[in-house]
């Protein structure tokens, strides 16, 4: 059996941030410095989608909802901005921008306890509970 082609689909930046899907197992979230996400199917062994940032800033941070599968977050150094898709619905909008952060966004994460619930820390020595 001849292997399957490569995939083209790649990061032509340099990857900065890698996140597992917790209700979806086979899902693997990788975003790069160019502000491009890319969801991998690892059981296709090809991309699910991809989220690309309008201002093409660097992806500091990405985390998944712990209860909701196909509910991603994302985060940039460069833009105060923390984005919520829902993968179902589109990959171009955000269901939902969060902005509480001046100069940007270091790093975020779901509460694996509790959905309604997310932390950031910023570039302005805030850390702020959602």
């Amino acid at each position: 059996i001849p292997a399957p082609p490569p995939n083209t689909t790649v990061h032509s930046n340099p990857c900065l941030r890698t996140s597992w899907n917790s209700k979806v197992p086979h899902i693997l979230a990788s975003s790069d410095s160019s502000g491009l996400t890319i969801v991998w199917d690892l059981r296709q062994k090809k991309p699910w989608c991809t989220l690309l940032s309008p201002e093409k800033s660097p992806t500091s941070s990405l985390s998944w909802n712990p209860s909701e599968g196909l509910h991603l977050i994302t985060a940039s150094t460069e833009n105060d901005a923390i984005k919520l898709y829902d993968l179902r619905a589109s990959t171009t909008m955000p269901l939902a921008t969060l902005g509480g952060h001046k100069g940007g966004v270091l790093d975020l994460d779901w509460c694996e306890e509790d959905e309604r619930f997310l932390v950031s820390a910023g570039n302005d020595n805030r850390t702020v509970i959602w």
